[in-house]
């Protein structure tokens, strides 16, 4: 019998998520898409496993593992097999369940799970929700492993889906074990790009991690905390297409963007529910940058980590969301005009460490308030009612350890819901704050389309 084959070994973004991995701090990126099928057809496992199929002999990130991940020189490995029996777990929803709370349910425990048998099974996995009536949309929700992709990759997975099933005949008796083709994985981004570190930003970064005292006014959660196993909380809201179109006109009445806005208006929900005393009068932003559009060859296709961040400052006293979503809008612009120069992607290879750079953080103040990641607006076929369609993406991540507070994740279909999701790790909030700045999300996106 062929056993794995070494691929290569991780590049240093890779490695990065790798490490979280083994030592608990980070474990998966989930999308998870409502798909609705054309009229006088069901998604079958069968069908299914003929689309996974397709997929794997598509993307070889798919068709990989890892070995010696908590090791000196952990290596991706190619399977020579993948038994989907093991990477697909199928629910049949009872007539009266509520779909959203059982996919809120299923996307909380898995980012909270790690990938177990590591070097036997592939770095993803998938749940597929079927209600009592299908024509309603089955939910395929994706976990994959951080070290193989970010969430540009996971909405690849997802329209590569789509597009197999276009194509899948649902007569065909597929085997659920497939034979994983010889492909070469696509290179780290670290080899793609040149990813050029400039040395004032070194000496800035440098400057801030040893000599910079915390901001008295910067609320960024309680200090890191290392829970054993990890476990996520997780929630999510969906704003509805009519709302979404009046969101997006008056973004471009006002010269900004989705992403801009959803950072803008996060910041002052949480504003609202944090202290008004002095501690919290001051919130940081990370906004995480999809890397493929400097990668032109291979970005748009790709399942891969591509991915850098940018960080935005917020202040109490900034109160007109609009100006405050044109800022962050122009600093975003700014970072992206840059290229490739300066990403803190490109820092990580000044750390030589990564596990005690980790492990160091605990009991550390953390370095940001908030995430938002923002996957924007993605094809889901709605407007071909004789196809396949994908209705909604609901996109969320695990708790980030050493990350920020709140981790609030976006995804759009184009003509379909705007679903905001929210992580966070159990232990670092214990008020309600999370649910409340939610909420509080939702209610002043509702406010804003109405107006």
């Amino acid at each position: 019998m062929v056993g794995n084959l070494q691929v290569r070994e991780p590049g240093l973004l890779e490695r990065w998520s790798i490490i979280r991995h083994s030592i608990g701090f980070y474990y998966a990126v989930g999308m998870a898409a409502r798909f609705q099928p054309p009229p006088g057809c069901e998604l079958t496992l069968t069908l299914l496993h003929t689309a996974l199929k397709s997929l794997i002999c598509q993307h070889p990130a798919l068709g990989i593992s890892l070995e010696d991940e908590s090791g000196d020189e952990p290596r991706f490995v190619r399977l020579p097999r993948i038994d989907l029996r093991e990477v697909v777990t199928s629910i049949q929803l009872p007539a009266d369940a509520n779909q959203d709370d059982e996919l809120t349910k299923v996307i909380t425990e898995r980012v909270s799970r790690p990938f177990n048998d590591l070097g036997r099974l592939p770095l993803w996995r998938l749940v597929v929700l079927t209600p009592s009536n299908p024509q309603d949309g089955v939910d395929i929700a994706l976990f994959m492993h951080h070290g193989i992709t970010d969430g540009g990759g996971a909405v690849i997975f997802h329209q590569s889906l789509l597009s197999a099933l276009q194509s899948a005949d649902p007569s065909a008796d597929s085997h659920p074990v497939v034979e994983v083709p010889e492909l070469p994985l696509v290179p780290s981004v670290h080899s793609l790009l040149a990813l050029p570190v400039s040395w004032l930003t070194v000496a800035k970064t440098l400057w801030k991690s040893w000599f910079s005292a915390p901001c008295e006014g910067l609320w960024t959660g309680p200090p890191v905390t290392a829970s054993k196993p990890l476990a996520t909380r997780y929630k999510f809201i969906s704003v509805p297409p009519s709302r979404v179109a009046a969101l997006s006109k008056a973004c471009k009445a006002n010269q900004t963007t989705m992403t801009a806005l959803l950072e803008a208006v996060v910041a002052q929900a949480m504003f609202a529910h944090l202290p008004a005393d002095g501690t919290a009068d001051e919130l940081s932003g990370v906004c995480p940058i999809n890397l493929r559009r400097f990668i032109p060859d291979i970005g748009d296709r790709a399942i891969a980590n591509l991915v850098s961040s940018d960080e935005h400052t917020f202040a109490r006293a900034d109160t007109d969301v609009w100006a405050v979503a044109r800022r962050v809008k122009q600093q975003l612009a700014t970072k992206l005009a840059a290229g490739d120069r300066d990403l803190n992607t490109g820092m990580i290879k000044f750390v030589g460490d990564f596990r005690a750079y980790f492990l160091g953080k605990i009991g550390k103040p953390r370095d940001s308030s908030f995430e938002v990641s923002n996957v924007g607006l993605v094809d889901g076929n709605l407007d071909d009612p004789s196809g396949w369609r994908i209705a909604r993406l609901v996109f969320s991540q695990s708790a980030n350890v050493t990350g920020s507070a709140l981790e609030f994740s976006a995804s759009t279909v184009r003509g379909g819901d705007l679903c905001l999701g929210l992580s966070w790790q159990d232990g670092v909030d214990d008020s309600g704050l999370a649910g409340a700045v939610l909420a509080e999300v939702g209610r002043r996106l509702e406010q804003l389309a109405a107006l």
